[in-house]
């Protein structure tokens, strides 16, 4: 983070002014104009490139440009939780949760809920990329940690395709994006592999990659944000939540990426309460259960009159009409 924040103002200011200078003579189609927005304004993930270029502004500027244009063709700003295969979602592969002792929000890559060839690896890229675009605008371009949970894996679990998308992302479209990347409880027979995975990393990056088990994990992730099965206080059980849009206050719309939240209640224009949907069918489905319970009552009473001459000691029952079996509660439900 210390070669992030030495990043001056004035090349930040000279990446964006090339930047923005070269997009206004190009093609409309070859940039999204959200990224170009995000150019305007977000320091941070300039200053992120410029450090990846160790100060290099030709170098920064050309890593830049890229990365916008690959973002356009990728569709990255488009992507949400809908887009992305149900299965992945519910099995808690890839989650954020917690954050590490320099208050960076954590990845996790939990590899035994993975099995090497058990999707597209189209299919698995989408995953990433949309994970890493939220995770980033919830941190708001700051670094993240990455733990590669690898407790009870085996080899059908090491996917070196998907480690190598991975790392090309980070070397290539998330600058200085990653604080620590932790692998934690390596299985030794692991080994030969992660040494392959070592040569894809960028040297200056090696040192931050850390091996952990659970008696030092403290080292990087206080104990109230380790998991409970890394022997942490966090009991936490895996369910999806999508990401929640951000509102701007002064104008009231939504700003940022953010899942559709399918059944969530209406959005309020302009601040005020939410419309209230009318429940048209419920009520008809009320008065429909009204008017049965209606014409059951009829029905008794006229079965009462055409007997009562001939038997007038012997009480109508209700299940002679039905009405042991007709529950009429008053709610809205079957």
């Amino acid at each position: 983070m210390e070669e992030i924040e030495a990043v001056s103002l004035e090349k930040v200011g000279v990446v964006r002014d090339t930047f923005l200078s070269r997009a206004a003579t190009s093609s409309s189609s070859l940039l999204d104009p959200r990224d170009i927005s995000r150019v305007k304004t977000d320091t941070l993930w300039l200053r992120r490139f410029i450090a990846h270029a160790e100060n290099n502004i030709e170098t920064a500027c050309t890593l830049l440009w890229d990365c916008c244009v690959w973002r356009k063709e990728f569709g990255a700003n488009d992507l949400t939780s809908t887009s992305l295969d149900p299965t992945l979602l519910s099995k808690g592969t890839l989650f954020i949760r917690g954050q590490d002792k320099w208050g960076k929000k954590l990845l996790i890559f939990k590899a035994k809920n993975h099995t090497k060839g058990s999707l597209p690896l189209e299919t698995l890229q989408k995953f990433i990329v949309y994970f890493f675009d939220r995770i980033e605008r919830e941190s708001e371009s700051d670094q993240i940690s990455i733990i590669f949970d690898m407790k009870d894996t085996g080899w059908n679990n090491m996917d070196m395709d998907f480690v190598k998308y991975l790392i090309t992302l980070l070397k290539t479209y998330y600058p200085y994006f990653v604080n620590y990347l932790i692998i934690f409880e390596m299985p030794w027979l692991l080994n030969a592999a992660w040494k392959i995975i070592k040569g894809w990393l960028p040297p200056k990056f090696v040192d931050r990659v850390k091996f952990q088990d659970r008696k030092n994990l403290g080292e990087f992730i206080d104990k109230k944000y380790q998991l409970g099965e890394w022997g942490g206080d966090d009991n936490y059980t895996y369910s999806f939540e999508p990401e929640k849009k951000k509102v701007d206050k002064k104008g009231g719309g939504v700003v940022g990426g953010g899942d559709d939240n399918a059944g969530a209640s209406p959005v309020a224009p302009m601040g005020g309460p939410a419309p209230a949907k009318k429940p048209k069918v419920i009520v008809l489905w009320v008065l429909s259960r009204q008017f049965k319970l209606i014409a059951l009552l009829l029905q008794q009473l006229q079965f009462s009159e055409e007997t009562t001459s001939s038997r007038m000691s012997t009480p109508v029952s209700s299940s002679s009409c039905g009405m042991s079996s007709f529950n009429y509660s008053g709610r809205t439900d079957s």
